[in-house]
């Protein structure tokens, strides 16, 4: 399953959002993911002062979308430990 991810390339810190409000934090597990690359560049566009800044001004994106793979597994249990070790599959 792909996910978007956003990264400040100067901090190298990844965007979260809490409380309807974005900040940057140092851990990748704590960042926002976002699930299509068209959303993660509007927020990229939004939090940049928008699309008609940035076609006078294109160097200053300072921003990295980086896509992620991620596997989704139920609470609890290890995935391919738990299912080949303990038999989750009966």
């Amino acid at each position: 399953m792909k996910r978007f991810i956003i990264q400040d390339k100067i901090t190298k810190k990844y965007l979260k959002r809490a409380n309807k409000e974005y900040s940057y934090v140092a851990s990748v597990e704590d960042a926002l993911l976002i699930t299509t690359r068209s959303a993660a560049h509007t927020i990229v566009r939004n939090r940049q002062g928008g699309e008609r800044y940035h076609r006078w001004y294109p160097m200053v994106n300072k921003v990295n979308v980086i896509e992620v793979n991620i596997l989704l597994y139920p609470n609890g249990v290890q995935p391919f430990i738990d299912g080949v070790l303990n038999d989750i599959s009966k």
